[in-house]
């Protein structure tokens, strides 16, 4: 995609970047269409989402990067298919640039956009279908959004004081609104940092009788109590906080972004029936356990909420500027822009920042010394934690109707850009998408094809309603999740099981598998003729663990149960090599194993896996129904299957119209994580070849 309109703005070209390495220069905006809106910045929020942008930090991102989703300026050029702003116009963009907008949508037809399932375009590092381009965020002289994400900022409202209202204002007015912040509730606002101080303003602006501000720091208090808060809780001094709060909240909106936040503590706070909204994110968006009995015995609600929909920002710029809602900031000239991220980042920017480029043709950084400035708010509030972001997480969920319904994990390398062919990919045994971090930084890959990673049933994040399931029930599950994601045909690769998986789904729907990749594999059940050809024997192994460490029955409760060391170690020295498996890979997974299997839920979903695996059918006599394209890559080191067996089980594909067995030296079971050179220029070929 070429365009003739050049913006400039700080370029992130690497992850470096969030360092203090941007540099000032051009960059394409996406392709004009009349339904978008150009705006010409005055002002731009600097959100703690931004950083972890630079530093591709829950998502490989789209480098170069402009980052910046809190945005003020004037519209300068409007589509003719935009109604309600007119060139000259003062508007806003906050983090989200486009949703599908379709009728039958059933987020976007009911006015929650921003929950849109079908198409969520970030205001920056989102690629767009179509060949439209990359978005850009506000850290620039201009923005290109669509029309129907741009606000008009009311009369009365400072732009200065309304930029950082569009990420972290919305953020926390939303929950408020909705989960019924007003007359006669009190509120705790949890971390009164960037997103913690908006909530205190708009709590008190929507009439709640009572505000607590409850966070870490005694040095907090009195500001918190400047910003209106009726109480403020420090949870450092007073070591008894939860007894002498207890029960005493209605409502508590938590921008706490930490895994080890005291959650049951805070939950503790909320009166009977009370309501419980995160809005911070960790990286990786895991968050402390729930004690059950926690929420029974209050019959207390807990939810979440991500950033708010065209009509709600509109609805907060509107009562900020009739309550004169003002948060504190101070400026900096735009110069300094490096060194405003990395003071965000050391924790001691105050609130929120926010830029101010007036500049429309910038040649170098010299020239916008004077001409621009930052804003940001006092640093002694700020948290020293992460700000929920409004960039895809790193592992998303969808629901799909198989088995009585089915929440399936899965990630993706960013938007599915429907102008290039999809590899889907498929983890093996107790591992999760992670299994293929690697290719999302890898722009040889994302620049020809889309990746999404689905966790198989009982892997990852997945979760089913159902106990047991079948790898013939995962097949089904994925599919399930392309007609989700809109994908309708696509490529399919899985390690070890996963190659079991991709061969079900061809045979299952071979009109949307335009071709399989099996790495490191065997099709057969665990028979004597695998195991002749140098395959492992895995029934008593499994059969030892199955009756053992995962429990002969799944209906002992096992509320401690976390996976054995010796457990992880078996599997990470079989899939990546026991001498050959560096230290941090190791420490990684049995870090991201454990997690994922931990207490009486997770001893029963690693037992089925266990199952499944060692009682899988053999799938050789079906192998003659794929019709579609297979490139079978198998390693020389693999020490659970064989290349013997590999050579021989390439030739039942006898309907294939290409069947090709690839043998790659040195590789091991998991061959994409060992040798993921040699795999990306097989699969960039094969998916060339076969993608148009």
């Amino acid at each position: 995609m070429a365009t003739d309109t050049k913006f400039e703005g700080w370029l992130g070209k690497d992850k470096e970047s969030v360092k203090g390495t941007m540099e000032w220069g051009q960059f394409e905006p996406k392709k004009w269409t009349e339904d978008d809106v150009d705006i010409e910045i005055s002002h731009c929020g600097i959100c703690g989402s931004d950083l972890h942008m630079l530093s591709s930090g829950w998502a490989p991102t789209p480098y170069p990067c402009v980052v910046g989703h809190e945005i003020i300026g004037k519209a300068v050029k409007v589509g003719k298919n935009v109604k309600h702003v007119k060139e000259g116009d003062r508007v806003g963009v906050g983090a989200q640039a486009r949703s599908c907008l379709q009728s039958d949508c059933p987020d976007c037809s009911n006015g929650i956009e921003n929950h849109c399932h079908r198409e969520s375009i970030s205001t920056y590092g989102s690629v767009y279908p179509r060949d439209e381009g990359k978005s850009y965020g506000g850290y620039a002289t201009h923005n290109r959004t669509n029309g129907h994400f741009v606000m008009n900022i009311p009369d009365g409202l400072d732009s200065a004081d309304a930029a950082p209202m569009l990420c972290g204002g919305i953020t926390v007015y939303s929950p408020l609104k909705r989960y019924g912040c007003g007359p006669g509730k009190t509120v705790g606002i949890v971390g009164v940092g960037g997103l913690g101080h908006f909530g205190v303003l708009f709590a008190k602006a929507l009439g709640a009788d009572k505000v607590v501000g409850i966070s870490r720091k005694a040095e907090k208090r009195d500001d918190v109590l400047k910003l209106g808060a009726d109480l403020y809780v420090s949870t450092d001094e007073d070591k008894d906080w939860q007894k002498h709060n207890a029960q005493t909240l209605d409502l508590i909106i938590c921008t706490v972004s930490s895994a080890k936040m005291p959650l049951d503590g805070y939950l503790s706070l909320l009166k009977t029936h009370g309501t419980f909204i995160q809005v911070g994110a960790p990286d990786g968006g895991e968050l402390p356990p729930i004690n059950a009995f926690t929420l029974l015995m209050s019959g207390l609600k807990v939810g979440g909420s991500g950033i708010g929909a065209p009509w709600e920002i509109k609805e907060m710029l509107e009562l900020a500027a009739e309550k004169k809602i003002k948060p504190w900031i101070q400026k900096r000239p735009m110069k300094d822009a490096n060194s405003a991220i990395v003071d965000m980042e050391a924790g001691k920017a105050r609130y929120r920042q926010h830029i101010k480029p007036r500049v429309s043709n910038v040649a170098n950084v010299s020239n916008v010394s004077n001409v621009s400035k930052f804003f940001y708010q006092p640093s002694h509030l700020q948290e020293q934690q992460i700000e929920p972001s409004e960039i895809m997480p790193n592992t998303q969920t969808v629901d799909v109707p198989h088995l009585g319904g089915i929440k399936a994990a899965y990630q993706t390398s960013g938007p599915v850009d429907s102008s290039k062919p999809t590899l889907i990919l498929i983890n093996s045994f107790t591992t999760s998408s992670e299994l293929y971090r690697d290719a999302y930084k890898n722009e040889a890959l994302t620049s020809v094809m889309n990746l999404v990673s689905i966790e198989l049933l009982g892997h990852g994040q997945t979760r089913a309603k159902s106990e047991n399931w079948t790898y013939w029930d995962t097949a089904i599950m994925n599919l399930q999740v392309m007609e989700k994601l809109g994908i309708e045909k696509a490529f399919v690769l899985g390690t070890s099981q996963g190659g079991w998986v991709t061969v079900r789904m061809a045979l299952l729907a071979p009109e949307k598998i335009l071709g399989i990749v099996p790495l490191g594999t065997s099709l057969d059940y665990e028979s004597p003729r695998s195991r002749d050809l140098g395959c492992w024997h895995s029934v008593e192994p499994l059969a030892e663990r199955i009756t053992g460490e995962f429990g002969t029955t799944s209906n002992k409760p096992t509320p401690d149960f976390t996976p054995s060391t010796d457990f992880c170690n078996f599997l990470i020295d079989v899939g990546f090599g026991k001498e050959e498996c560096p230290e941090d890979v190791r420490k990684f997974w049995n870090d991201e194993i454990k997690k994922n299997y931990q207490g009486d839920e997770g001893r029963r979903r690693i037992r089925m896996c266990a199952i499944n695996l060692r009682d899988r059918d053999g799938l050789h006599l079906r192998l003659s129904d794929v019709v579609c394209p297979v490139l079978w890559l198998h390693g020389t080191s693999d020490v659970v299957y064989s290349v013997a067996n590999a050579k021989e089980e390439i030739k039942l594909f006898t309907n294939s119209p290409d069947a090709k067995l690839e043998v790659i030296e040195g590789g091991q079971h998991f061959l994409s994580a060992s040798n993921p050179k040699e795999v990306n220029e097989h699969v960039i070929a094969f998916v060339k070849k076969y993608g148009k």
